[in-house]
C-alpha cells in the first residue's frame, strides 16, 4: 500500500480588515513589505498582535496592553528553542508546588544581592567550593561531620568561648615553632 498525499489548494487572503458580523471584533493583515502583521482587537478591546518577519527566521507574539497568558490546564506549556532567552525589565517571578531544573553542563547565577529562605536546604556535591572576601555565619547549634581529615590554614586563627572550651581526642599533640604559653586563674595537669 503507497502513502497518500493530501492536497491542500492554496489560500490566499488580501490585507485588509476582518469584522465579525455582529461588529464587536475585528482583526487586521497588514504587510509592509518586511512582514505580515495579523492584530486581532475582541470586543472587550483587548489587543493582540501576531508578526511574521522582519529579522529572519522572526515571530512575534504581543499584547500591547495588559498580560499574555500561555495556559494549558490539562497539559504542559513547553518553550523549546537552540537558547531560551527570558528578559525581564521589573521582576521575574516563579511559581509552583515544586522546582526542578536539569542542566548537562554548568549553572551560572550572576547577581547584586541573592537571598534564599527554606525550612530544609540540603545540598549534594563531590567539591564544593566557597570564595569569598568576608564569610559570616550565625546558627543556634553547628555540627560538622568529616570522615577523614578537617584541615583548616590561616595566618592567625583565634577562638572565643564565653563559658566552656573544651577538646577531646583519643591523642592530643600541639606543637609551636615558638613559645607556647597557657595563662589561665590555675593551671590543672594531669
Amino acid at each position: 500500500m503507497g502513502n497518500s498525499v493530501l492536497k491542500m489548494p492554496t489560500l490566499e487572503i488580501q490585507t485588509g480588515d476582518l469584522t465579525t458580523t455582529d461588529g464587536r471584533s475585528r482583526a487586521r493583515l497588514t504587510d509592509d513589505g518586511r512582514g505580515i502583521e495579523v492584530s486581532s482587537t475582541t470586543a472587550s478591546g483587548a489587543v493582540l498582535v501576531f508578526r511574521v518577519g522582519g529579522d529572519a527566521g522572526q515571530v512575534t507574539l504581543e499584547v500591547p496592553e495588559g498580560d499574555l497568558k500561555l495556559s494549558a490546564p490539562q497539559g504542559r506549556v513547553v518553550l523549546e528553542g537552540q537558547e531560551v532567552s527570558i528578559e525581564a525589565k521589573g521582576d521575574l517571578i516563579q511559581k509552583a508546588r515544586k522546582l526542578r531544573t536539569s542542566i548537562a553542563e554548568s549553572w551560572q547565577v550572576q547577581a547584586k544581592s541573592i537571598a534564599a529562605s527554606a525550612d530544609d536546604v540540603t545540598w549534594s556535591a563531590d567539591v564544593w567550593r566557597l570564595n569569598a572576601n568576608w564569610l559570616r555565619q550565625h546558627v543556634g547549634n553547628a555540627l560538622l561531620m568529616v570522615d577523614n581529615t578537617l584541615e583548616e590554614r590561616a595566618k592567625r586563627v583565634l577562638v572565643r568561648a564565653s563559658s566552656l572550651y573544651r577538646v577531646l581526642s583519643g591523642r592530643t599533640s600541639m606543637r609551636s615553632k615558638d613559645n607556647t604559653s597557657i595563662d589561665g586563674k590555675r593551671v590543672l595537669l594531669g
